[in-house]
């Protein structure tokens, strides 16, 4: 037995109602009516091995009930598995099966379902038995005669993938599959174009799947579309999934059996390189580019009605008649912006010229209206993109203008025009990649960018606009195996900082001077752990002898504890020891003669913590030397300060704060 789908209209659509199923709009392809199912769940081999489990999820449970009365009553596109369905065996479907079925979950019924257990071979075997049963029930429904032409087959498939076919989930790698996309009834790119190959194949209409890594839209991420070989001897683009879809509540065959100039927002030329020219056909027909219609069209909760060469001849109430291709009744059309026809689709108005292209684009919802121009080629080379909302900005409105190569046709140029003045200028090399960008502001200040052919930024300068350019800098950058290893930023007043980085991104080194430095040629070197630690510090005051000069080094200690070692280059040393919670705990300072200052700290932060100090002279017999004791009040109002000399002297002091 083959799953059927189930075409409400009319008193089924109030029996919709009634169940609480929700209305949807019927399709009629050539007065005949169709609706897609939607798919149910399935296993992981996409197969239901248990009789019983009526909409595949590897589980028997009510859903299951469910499904089955929804089918019993004509429910909305409900596919089930009818093999499974037949639960008392009869060889029928009817309402004892669900009687079954329902005494089954009840348990202690004495009722048994039948087990089915496959191989893998076997459940194999039954994925793509299931798979080419789908897509045999699919062309069913697309209502193709052997009569049809090229044309009618082509339309016809775009036309149901565009009611039938959801966008998928990019990154699940089942969505990029036209086995899943058919049993699930959505998919990615990859998916839906493998699926519609599939289709074309099973008609016998040449088609190739073609896939780009370097498309730039949307989200910068590759993109997989069809390219068919038409009657006309010529090949056409046909992007199934930029189709109704794409967007909630829009259907359009805006991407459907278009040339290179229709198809301008793909990846064009130059751009198109990982397309492999030599063997992907120029779409370098007219007829189908300029004899079909190529419209946005408003049909949420109306019925559409397809002719026998698979246009859009109905919407609702509304008759949509053409001439070559160019719609002249139906619809909503607004001539006011340009010649072209403007279809309104949601909250979205086109327009287009009489060469397909699309020259006006008004969304009433962001108050924001594009108008583009093409070249010959029909790539866009300018754009007008004005805001009208009432609290835009200046920088919100631009023209954007694209320069072309003539000689090896690539993208080379592209300025923007903001409305307050500004303007970006952005250059690029024969691959596609930017290679220059320049903003200039109405304040007389600019930035340049400049990239590697790898999209690299290797330097940036920066001018602040005034005369002294006293915020002004120049930075460049160099990397290893693609990782910035250097930043050198040179500052117009002669400062400079200088930054060196781990494999992982985070600073390993850093050298820099300080405005009172500039003259003196002083600087400063700090180095950090991989985990971004300062670990030593070094600063140079710019003589050949380094005479102030010092190295300072940082040791981190299991308990949480911190040393800093200080090394002038004369010699002399400065220790300071911190506790875990961030107090002196011992400060050392050693002098090259000899001298030594010990000085020891309270645990606990309060005002003049110090409780030791001893002092070293340096001589054999220390006859200068002390050491140093305080007491301080618990209410820490005061304290007695003891000093003990070498010569055996005491004395005491109080000091009360």
């Amino acid at each position: 037995m083959t799953k059927r789908s189930f075409i409400i209209r009319s008193a089924a659509i109030l029996l919709g109602i009634t169940l609480g199923f929700g209305t949807l709009p019927s399709v009629v392809f050539d007065s005949k009516p169709v609706k897609a199912a939607d798919a149910s769940g399935t296993n992981d081999y996409g197969i239901v091995e248990t009789a019983g489990d009526i909409n595949g999820d590897s589980e028997i449970n009510a859903k299951d009930v469910t499904m089955l009365r929804r089918h019993l009553a004509g429910g909305w596109g409900v596919i089930i598995n009818e093999e499974d369905a037949d639960i008392n065996g009869d060889g029928e479907i009817n309402a004892k099966d669900v009687t079954m079925l329902r005494r089954y979950l009840a348990k202690g019924w004495g009722v048994e379902l039948p087990i089915v257990d496959c191989s893998k071979e076997e459940k194999d075997k039954l994925f793509y038995e299931e798979t080419d049963r789908l897509l045999d029930e699919a062309l069913s429904e697309m209502n193709i005669c052997k009569e049809d032409s090229l044309q009618a087959k082509v339309l016809k498939a775009y036309n149901w993938m565009a009611l039938n076919i959801q966008s998928g989930l990019i990154g699940d790698p089942q969505e990029y599959s036209y086995e899943y996309t058919i049993r699930n009834r959505h998919g990615v790119c990859q998916g839906q174009a493998e699926l519609f190959k599939a289709f074309m194949d099973r008609l016998n209409v040449e088609c190739i799947l073609v896939s780009s890594p370097n498309t730039v839209y949307p989200n910068n991420l590759g993109h997989a579309w069809n390219m068919v070989k038409m009657d006309d001897g010529h090949w056409y683009n046909i992007d199934a999934t930029w189709n109704g879809n794409y967007e909630a509540y829009s259907y359009n065959t805006i991407e459907c059996l278009r040339n290179e100039q229709g198809f301008s927002d793909h990846v064009k030329y130059g751009a198109r390189s990982t397309r492999d020219l030599d063997q992907v056909p120029k779409a370098d027909g007219v007829y189908y580019e300029t004899n079909i219609p190529h419209y946005n069209y408003d049909y949420s909760g109306k019925d559409i009605i397809f002719d026998e060469n698979g246009i859009v001849v109905k919407l609702g109430d509304a008759d949509l008649v053409y001439e070559s291709g160019l719609l002249t009744k139906g619809g909503i059309i607004d001539n006011s912006l340009s010649s072209g026809p403007r279809i309104k689709d949601g909250h979205v108005d086109y327009a287009y010229d009489d060469k397909r292209h699309m020259v006006e684009k008004y969304d009433y919802t962001t108050e924001i209206l594009e108008q583009y121009e093409y070249n010959d080629f029909g790539d866009v080379i300018k754009t007008v993109h004005t805001d009208y909302k009432s609290d835009s900005r200046d920088r919100d409105s631009w023209t954007k203008t694209v320069y072309y190569n003539e000689e090896n046709y690539y993208k080379e140029k592209i300025t923007k025009i903001y409305r307050n003045g500004d303007s970006e200028i952005s250059e690029y090399y024969p691959s596609g990649k930017e290679h220059v960008n320049i903003t200039t502001f109405t304040t007389g200040s600019y930035r340049i960018n400049e990239y590697s052919e790898n999209r690299k930024l290797i330097k940036t300068e920066y001018n602040d606009g005034r005369a002294d350019n006293k915020n002004g800098y120049v930075e460049t950058y160099e990397y290893q195996d693609d990782v910035m290893i250097v930043t050198n930023r040179i500052n117009s007043d002669g400062t400079f900082v200088i930054y060196y980085y781990y494999s992982n991104g985070n600073v390993f080194a850093k050298k820099y001077n300080n405005a009172a430095d500039v003259e003196t040629g002083a600087y400063y070197i700090e180095e950090y752990s991989e985990d971004y630690i300062t670990i030593k510090q070094e600063y140079h005051d710019g003589t050949e002898a380094n005479s102030n000069g010092y190295v300072r080094n940082y040791y981190y200690y299991d308990d949480g504890s911190k040393e800093i070692i200080k090394t002038y280059t004369n010699g002399e040393i400065y220790i300071i020891v911190y506790s875990s919670d961030g107090c002196i705990k011992i400060e050392k300072t050693l002098y090259t003669n000899g001298k030594t200052i010990i000085k020891e700290y309270a645990s606990t932060v309060q005002l003049n913590n110090i409780i030791r100090v001893e002092y070293n002279d340096g001589t054999s017999d220390n006859k200068d030397g002390y050491v140093e004791t305080y007491e301080y009040y618990d209410d820490w109002t005061g304290y007695t300060m003891t000093t003990t000399y070498s010569n055996g002297n005491v004395d005491t002091k109080v000091v009360i704060y």
